[in-house]
């Protein structure tokens, strides 16, 4: 700011040397110098506010020829004659100009010397701002976030888009309808998406597992070999992969009663997910889907032990059927 004060008192000094010499070497436009940059009140180090001088630089260049008065040659080619000489007539002289620079010089330097007060007078003011925004009433407000900023846009994308729809309505009606219809026919299809993403999701909360359901197949259904294949390997030594048959036995009974869908994309996650908390089976199925998921996918080593609770868990889960020879089968 000193600077900026010592370049006003040199330029003051330039002008008033101008006024009296009226010649090249008082009224040398090369003198005034680079323009200023004042540093803004309140805001941080790097912002700077310009203050450029071109317009003084450009006077003193006038001000090395004899005292003539401004003339402004944007005229138009009719009346051009005329309209020169009147305006010669009304411009001011290079002297007066003159006179204004330097009061416009001398009104900026008085300026200066109030600035360190203002930034005090605002320092204290913006104290008094974040006393009153740390109130109860301010509490949770503060900058819009990137989410909020993306709502906005979407809403007022969305609402030029259906402001256009109407516009074109009015042109053409039919084709207003089709864009009316096609958007609700969009969300009525987004709608019914979710409300069958949600039935998928918990249907098996309210589905209760039948008493008497017939199996798919009659001879021999699917977790029926899955037990055999479970039991096979556990008296070869092979636990890891008994784990792995015990887990599926009690998959494809689940799906053979209905209580999940036949689905190979879904995960073990997935399938205990759809299982209700309140639902008896929910923390054997918990226990059962990590030790599977520890021995098959985890590399866990597998012992008997961890064979002997999974098929537990299986005997849990799995209710004892009737063969197609009417003899009752139970799993281990």
């Amino acid at each position: 700011m000193d600077q900026y004060r010592q370049h006003l008192d040199a330029l003051m000094s330039l002008v008033k040397g101008c006024m009296k010499g009226r010649n090249l070497a008082a009224c040398d436009p090369t003198r005034v110098g680079p323009d200023d940059r004042l540093p803004l009140l309140g805001a941080g180090a790097s912002e700077r506010r310009y203050v450029r001088y071109g317009w003084l630089r450009v006077l003193l260049f006038r001000a090395a020829d004899p005292d003539t008065p401004e003339v402004d040659h944007e005229v138009g080619a009719k009346g051009r004659r005329s309209q020169e000489s009147a305006e010669q007539s009304n411009a001011p002289l290079t002297s007066t100009l003159l006179i204004a620079a330097q009061a416009r010089l001398a009104y900026d330097r008085r300026e200066s010397n109030t600035l360190d007060q203002e930034a005090s007078h605002w320092a204290k003011e913006r104290a008094v701002m974040q006393d009153v925004l740390a109130g109860k009433d301010f509490r949770g407000v503060g900058q819009t976030s990137a989410s909020d900023s993306l709502k906005e846009k979407l809403g007022a994308w969305l609402n030029r888009w259906i402001e256009r729809a109407s516009r074109l309505r009015a042109g053409s009606a039919w084709v207003g309808r089709v864009v009316v219809a096609s958007f609700l026919v969009a969300v009525s299809l987004v709608l019914i998406w979710v409300l069958w993403t949600l039935k998928r999701r918990w249907r098996q909360h309210v589905m209760p597992e039948p008493e008497s359901a017939q199996e798919h197949d009659a001879t021999l259904p699917n977790w029926h070999r899955w037990l055999e294949e479970s039991r096979a390997a556990a008296e070869c030594g092979s636990w890891r992969q008994a784990i792995h048959a015990a887990y599926w036995t009690v998959v494809a009974h689940m799906e053979s009663k209905g209580i999940w869908s036949a689905d190979p994309a879904c995960t073990p996650r997935e399938r205990l997910a759809l299982i209700a908390e309140a639902d008896d089976r929910k923390e054997s199925l918990t226990r059962l889907t990590q030790a599977f998921e520890s021995t098959w996918y985890g590399g866990w080593p597998a012992d008997e032990a961890a064979y002997r609770q999974a098929d537990a868990l299986v005997s849990s889960l799995v209710k004892p059927v009737h063969d197609h020879q009417g003899v009752e089968r139970s799993s281990p």
